[in-house]
C-alpha cells in the first residue's frame, strides 16, 4: 500500500474586505497628509489659560477638524470649547462628542444664554471623520454641518440671533479647561476662526478643507489659505510642534502626553493576515486552513494540497505518573520553498489589484513568514493513510505550533508541541497580573484604599474577592469602580500599613473545588487550552469515583500554570496527557490495576523490540507531607508555613541495609484537617516507590487488534521477569509514553506498584483534628474536604470519622458559639466522633463588682461545648467540658457617713478561651468615701478565676462585699458576697451557669465515656 503524509497548520485570516466597513484600513494616497495626534481620554488635554488674541463676540464662526473616535465616551467629552475662567467649567463655547458619538456644538451669550444648539449624527468609531461647520446666527438660512462632505445638520435644537461670547478666559482641546469631560479620538488640523461665515452648501467652499475623493486639504503653514489670512486657532503638523497653535490666537499648554497617530494605513493592501492588518481593533478572525504533503509522485487530485513537505519527524513525549505534567511531545516538519501564484483560499483576494507577478516575485515561505509572524499556539496536524482512504478516515495527531525557522537556503521548519505546552510559565500565569496599585498611603487600621489609575477597577478588578497589596498583606475585599472596602490581615497575614503605588493583586482563590475542576480552570482560563480538549464529564466521573476529595488553595502572585496543575497532580495522585489521536486531555485517578487487565508479552510486541530498565534513584523510604499552609504570601517550601505535617515510612526499611530516601511535599492544596488527604498520598508514593519501579519499552504493530492508550493500565510478562521462585512474574503496568509511527507504536510502560488501600478510604470520610482550633463545624470541615453528603452516600455506606488527636482542643471564642458543632447532615448518615483531646466551651465572664447603692452583677454563662442534632457514636477516650459559669459581682454596702464598700469583681469561669474576671466597683457614693473593690482574676483552662476582694477596709478579709469565684470546668460560678449587715447593703451577683457538655446527649450513642463535666441536656 502507498502512504500518504499531510500536514494541516490552521492560521488565523480575517473574513472582511480591505476597507469596506468595520474595516477602517485606508490606502496611501498621493498629496497632502495631516500628521493627526491621539488624546488618550485619561490624561492629555490643550489649556490656553487666558482668552484667544484678538477675539469678538459675534454671530459668525466657522470651524473644521478631522476626528476618529478610539471609544464612545461615557458622557459628553469636549473636542474644542471655552470657559468663563481660567481652569473653569462653566462653558460658553464648546464643540462636544455625546454619549452616543454626535457631534453637538453649542454657545452662549455673555449672560449664559443658549443662543446655538446643533448637533451631528453619530460618528462610527475607529473611522476618520471631517467635521465642517459655519453659521451666521443672524440668518437661520445660514447654517451648516457637513460630515465627510456630507449635509449632516440632524438636529437644530436653538439658534438664535444673538452675539456668541468669544471674549472668554479660557480655551481647551480635549477637554474642559479644568480637566474633566475628557477626549478618547484622535484630530487633525483643528481650524476655528470667530467671525468668519461660509455658504457650505457651495462646493466650492467645502473644497477649501476636503476634496471631492473625502481627503483633507493641505490649509497651509499657519492655516491661511482657505481664507487668505491665519484663523484664531491652527493645530496641524507633526508633534511636537502640533500642539503649538499656527494662527493668532496665542499658545497651548500640554497636559499629559499626546501620542502621534495615522492618517492612513499602508501603502498597500493587506494579505487578510494578522501580519499585514492595518486595522488589528476589527480583524474579524476566521480559521483558514493550510495543507500541505509530501511530495510522493501519487497524491490523490481529490485531496487539495501543497506538496513541499520534505521531512516529518515525531516525538512523544512523557506522562508523569502523579508527579508532574511529564514532558511534552514535540512535532518536526521541514518544508522546501518555492514560488507560488498567491491564489485560492487563504491567499491573496486582491491580487488583481497588485502591480506585480506573484510567481515571479518571492517564495512561497518568504511571503508566509511575512504574513503569519504569529503562529505559536495555532493548531497543525499530522495526518497519516494510504491511497485510497478518505481524508476523514486517516489517522490524525493533533498539535499547537511552538516555533518556526526559515533557513537561508530556503528550508522552511515548523516545530510543534502537544497542546499542554500552553501552560507553560513563559505563557500563563495564574492569577494574571494584575496592573492596579494604591492612589495613596493607608494606615495598618484602614478600612479603604482606591486603585489607580483611573479606571482600572472596572478594567480588571472583579467585584469582591482577595487582593494582596504590596506583596505582603492579603485583604479580602469589595469593589465600586476605583474604590475598595478592605477586611485586613486575611489568610495568615498581618495588617501593616502601605505606601502609595504598593501594587494590589487580584489573588486567585479555590475553595473545596474537585480537583478535575481546579485543572479545568487553571488550563482554560489563564493557558488559554481550548475546552473542547477537557472532558470534564469524564474528569468528574473519574474523581468522583476513585477519589472523593477536595482541595483549597490562595494563589497570592502570578505562577506558572504548569507548576500549579503539576501540584495539583502530585498532591491528588493524578497522571494527566495529552492523547493526540482523540485530541482530548486524559485524566485518571492513580490506582490499582485490574488482574484481568490486557496483557503484553512476547506473542504481542514485535520480536526483538523489548527493553527493560531499573530505577534505583526513583526508591522512596519516607514521605513527609506538609499541609495547612498558614500564608500564601509566605514561601511555598518553608516548613514553617504549614500548620501540620503528615509522615509516613516504608514499614520494611528498618530491615533493609538501605539509607533513607525521603521525599518532601510542600502542599498548599490540603487544607487544614486533611489529614487523611496527606496520608492517602504518602500511601500512593510509598506504594509507588518503596521498591523502584522498572521502565519497560516494546513496540507494537500498528494496526493491532486494539488501540494502546496513553496513561492506561495493563499487565506485562516476560521471560525475564521472575518472582522469587522463578516462575514468570505478571506485573501491573501504566503506559507512560505512546509513539505512533507509520507501521508500530514505540510504547514505554512503568511498573505501577500499588500499596492497597482499606476499602473504607472510599466510604470512611476521615477528619482529623490535629491542632487547636476554635468555632469547629464537622459539617463545614467536611465540605471543605469532601464533596457535599448526599442520601445516595448514606445509601452507599459512607460514614464520617471526625478524630481529635491527644492534647489538642476544640474550644470557642464565645459563650454564644458551640466549641464543636456536628452540624446539619442527610438523614441516616453515620457519624462518629472520636475524642482524644479536649472538647471545652468558652468560660463566662465574672460579674462586675457593685457601687452603691447597685448590687453585684451577675456572671455570665458558659459556652457549650458539643452540640448535635444528628446521631451520632461518641468515642470519649479525652475530655469534654461545658465552660464555667463566672463568679457573680460583690454588693456594697454604705456606712452614711464614714464609707461606702464597692464590690470585688467576680472571677472568670474556666475555659481553653476563659472567661475574663469582673471589674472591681468604683466610683462616688454621695456622703461617703467610696473604697473601691479589686476586680475578678480570669478562669484558666482548668480552674475558675478567683473572685476580687470588696472594698471593705477595716473588715475581716473576704467577709464583705467580695466577688465570686469563677466555675472550674463544667461548674457554676459563686455568687458574690453582699455588704456588711446594718450599712444599707445590697446583695451580690449570682454565679453564672455552667454551658454544656453536651447539648444533644439523647443523639449520642456513647460508647467510650471518658471525662465529662457540665450539664447534659436534650
Amino acid at each position: 500500500m502507498k502512504a500518504l503524509v499531510y500536514i494541516e497548520v490552521d492560521v488565523p485570516y480575517c473574513a472582511l474586505d480591505y476597507g469596506v466597513l468595520p474595516c477602517q484600513a485606508v490606502l496611501d494616497y498621493a498629496g497632502y497628509r495631516p500628521a493627526p495626534v491621539r488624546f488618550d481620554g485619561i490624561g492629555d488635554y490643550l489649556t490656553r489659560g487666558a482668552g484667544l488674541t484678538g477675539a469678538a463676540d459675534g454671530k459668525t464662526f466657522t470651524l473644521s477638524f478631522w476626528i476618529r473616535l478610539q471609544a464612545l465616551p461615557g458622557s459628553a467629552a469636549q473636542i474644542f470649547c471655552g470657559a468663563t475662567t481660567v481652569g473653569g467649567a462653566t462653558l460658553r463655547f464648546r464643540a462636544t462628542l455625546g454619549s452616543v458619538g454626535k457631534v453637538r456644538i453649542v454657545a452662549a451669550d455673555a449672560a449664559g444664554a443658549t443662543v446655538l444648539d446643533i448637533e451631528s449624527g453619530a460618528l462610527t468609531i475607529g473611522r476618520w471623520a471631517h467635521i465642517l461647520c459655519s453659521v451666521d446666527l443672524a440668518d437661520t438660512a445660514k447654517r451648516w454641518l457637513y460630515r465627510d462632505d456630507l449635509s449632516d445638520l440632524a438636529t437644530v435644537t436653538t439658534y438664535t440671533n444673538a452675539n456668541i461670547d468669544l471674549t472668554l478666559a479660557d480655551w481647551a482641546v480635549g477637554a474642559d479647561p479644568g480637566g474633566g469631560n475628557k477626549l478618547d479620538a484622535d484630530l487633525a488640523d483643528l481650524w476655528f476662526n470667530p467671525g468668519t461665515y461660509l455658504d457650505l452648501s457651495v462646493t466650492g467652499n467645502r473644497r477649501l478643507f476636503i476634496d471631492a475623493a473625502g481627503r483633507p486639504v493641505d490649509l497651509g503653514a499657519n492655516g491661511a489659505t482657505p481664507t487668505g489670512s491665519a484663523p484664531e486657532v491652527f493645530l496641524a503638523g507633526a508633534l511636537p510642534g502640533w500642539i503649538e497653535n499656527k494662527g493668532t490666537g496665542g499658545g497651548f499648554t500640554e497636559q499629559g502626553a499626546l501620542d502621534p497617530s495615522l492618517f492612513t494605513t499602508g501603502p498597500i493592501k493587506c494579505f487578510n493576515s494578522l501580519g499585514t492588518c492595518q486595522d488589528l481593533a476589527n480583524f474579524d478572525e476566521v480559521t483558514q486552513t493550510y495543507r500541505f504533503a509530501i511530495d510522493t509522485g501519487y497524491l490523490p487530485a481529490d485531496i487539495p494540497a501543497i506538496p513541499i513537505v520534505t521531512g516529518v519527524q515525531l516525538n512523544a513525549g512523557t506522562m508523569s505518573l502523579g508527579k508532574d505534567l511529564g514532558t511534552r511531545s514535540s512535532l518536526t516538519v521541514t518544508f522546501r520553498d518555492r514560488p507560488h501564484s498567491d491564489t485560492g483560499p487563504g491567499f491573496d483576494k486582491y491580487l488583481a489589484d497588485r502591480p506585480y507577478d506573484p510567481f515571479k516575485q518571492g517564495t512561497f515561505w518568504g511571503k508566509w513568514r511575512a504574513r503569519h509572524p504569529f503562529l505559536q499556539g495555532r493548531p497543525i496536524r499530522v495526518i497519516r493513510g494510504l491511497l485510497g482512504q478518505a481524508l476523514g478516515d486517516m489517522d490524525v495527531r493533533h498539535y499547537v505550533v511552538e516555533s518556526f525557522q526559515a533557513a537561508a537556503d530556503g528550508t522552511y521548519t515548523l516545530t510543534a508541541k502537544d497542546v499542554l505546552k500552553l501552560a507553560d510559565g513563559d505563557r500563563a500565569q495564574a492569577p494574571v497580573l494584575s496592573n492596579g496599585y494604591l492612589a495613596a498611603n493607608i494606615t495598618a487600621a484602614a478600612t479603604s484604599a482606591t486603585l489607580s489609575p483611573t479606571g482600572i477597577g472596572n478594567a480588571e478588578y472583579p467585584a469582591s474577592g482577595l487582593v494582596a497589596i504590596g506583596g505582603r498583606e492579603i485583604c479580602a475585599f469589595t469593589r465600586a469602580g476605583d474604590a475598595l472596602t478592605l477586611t485586613r490581615a486575611q489568610k495568615g497575614t498581618t495588617a501593616i500599613a502601605h505606601q502609595a503605588e504598593d501594587r494590589v493583586q487580584v489573588c486567585l482563590e479555590f475553595n473545596a473545588e474537585k480537583p478535575s475542576q481546579i485543572i479545568r480552570d487553571l488550563l482554560v482560563d489563564f493557558a488559554g487550552v481550548d475546552e473542547a480538549f477537557i472532558p470534564i464529564h469524564d474528569w468528574d466521573q473519574e474523581v468522583d469515583t476513585y477519589l472523593q476529595r477536595l482541595y483549597t488553595a490562595v494563589i497570592a502572585e502570578p505562577t506558572s500554570v504548569n507548576q500549579l496543575v503539576s501540584e495539583v497532580i502530585e498532591q491528588a495522585g493524578l497522571a494527566l496527557g495529552w492523547d493526540d489521536a482523540a485530541q482530548t486531555i486524559r485524566l485518571q485517578v492513580l490506582r490499582q490495576i485490574t488482574t484481568d487487565a490486557r496483557l503484553f508479552d512476547e506473542r504481542t510486541w514485535m520480536e526483538g523490540t523489548f527493553n527493560k530498565a531499573e530505577q534505583p534513584d526513583t526508591r522512596v523510604s519516607q514521605v513527609w507531607t506538609y499541609f495547612g499552609q498558614i500564608n500564601p504570601l509566605e514561601k511555598r517550601d518553608d516548613p514553617a508555613n504549614y500548620r501540620s505535617t503528615a509522615i509516613s515510612q516504608d514499614p520494611n526499611a528498618a530491615f533493609i541495609d538501605q539509607p533513607a530516601a525521603i521525599r518532601k511535599i510542600y502542599s498548599r492544596w490540603i487544607p487544614a484537617l486533611g489529614r487523611s488527604t496527606a496520608l492517602r498520598l504518602n500511601d500512593i508514593i510509598l506504594g509507588r516507590f518503596s521498591t523502584p519501579p522498572r521502565k519497560f519499552r516494546f513496540d507494537l504493530f500498528r494496526p493491532g487488534r486494539e488501540a494502546v492508550v496513553l496513561g492506561g493500565g495493563y499487565r506485562l510478562e516476560h521471560a525475564t521477569i521472575q518472582d522469587a521462585t522463578g516462575a514468570r512474574a505478571n506485573l501491573p503496568i501504566q503506559v507512560v509514553r505512546l509513539n505512533p509511527s507509520s507501521d508500530r507504536y514505540q510504547v514505554e510502560a512503568e511498573e505501577a506498584n500499588w500499596l492497597p488501600f482499606d476499602d473504607a478510604f472510599l466510604t470512611t470520610r476521615t477528619i482529623v483534628i490535629g491542632t487547636g482550633t476554635n468555632n469547629f463545624n464537622l459539617r463545614t470541615a467536611h465540605d471543605s474536604l469532601f464533596p457535599a453528603p448526599t442520601a445516595q452516600d448514606v445509601a452507599a455506606g459512607v460514614e464520617v470519622l471526625c478524630i481529635i488527636n491527644s492534647g489538642v482542643t476544640v474550644g470557642a471564642t464565645s459563650t454564644t458559639v458551640r466549641a464543636f458543632d456536628v452540624g446539619s447532615w442527610p438523614t441516616g448518615m453515620p457519624i462518629t466522633i472520636r475524642n482524644n483531646g479536649r472538647i471545652q466551651g468558652r468560660g463566662g465572664n465574672g460579674g462586675a463588682g457593685g457601687l452603691y447603692p447597685n448590687r453585684g452583677g451577675n456572671g455570665g454563662v458558659g459556652g457549650k461545648a458539643l452540640y448535635t442534632r444528628h446521631p451520632i457514636t461518641l468515642e470519649n477516650a479525652g475530655t469534654i467540658y461545658g465552660g464555667g459559669g463566672g463568679g457573680g459581682g460583690g454588693g456594697a454596702d454604705f456606712d452614711q457617713g464614714l464609707y461606702s464598700h464597692a464590690g470585688g469583681g467576680g472571677g472568670g469561669g474556666a475555659g481553653t478561651n476563659p472567661g475574663t474576671g469582673g471589674a472591681g466597683g468604683s466610683g462616688t457614693v454621695a456622703g461617703a468615701v467610696v473604697v473601691p473593690g479589686l476586680p475578678g482574676s480570669a478562669g484558666t483552662a482548668n480552674a475558675g478565676g478567683q473572685g476580687g476582694q470588696g472594698g471593705g477596709s477595716g473588715h475581716p478579709s473576704g467577709a464583705y462585699t467580695a466577688g465570686g469565684n469563677g466555675g472550674g470546668p463544667g461548674q457554676a460560678g459563686q455568687n458574690g458576697q453582699p455588704g456588711e449587715s446594718g450599712k444599707f447593703p445590697t446583695p451580690g451577683g449570682t454565679g453564672g451557669q455552667p454551658g454544656a457538655a453536651i447539648d444533644g446527649v439523647s443523639f449520642c450513642t456513647i460508647t467510650v465515656p471518658g471525662t465529662r463535666a457540665g450539664p447534659e441536656i436534650n
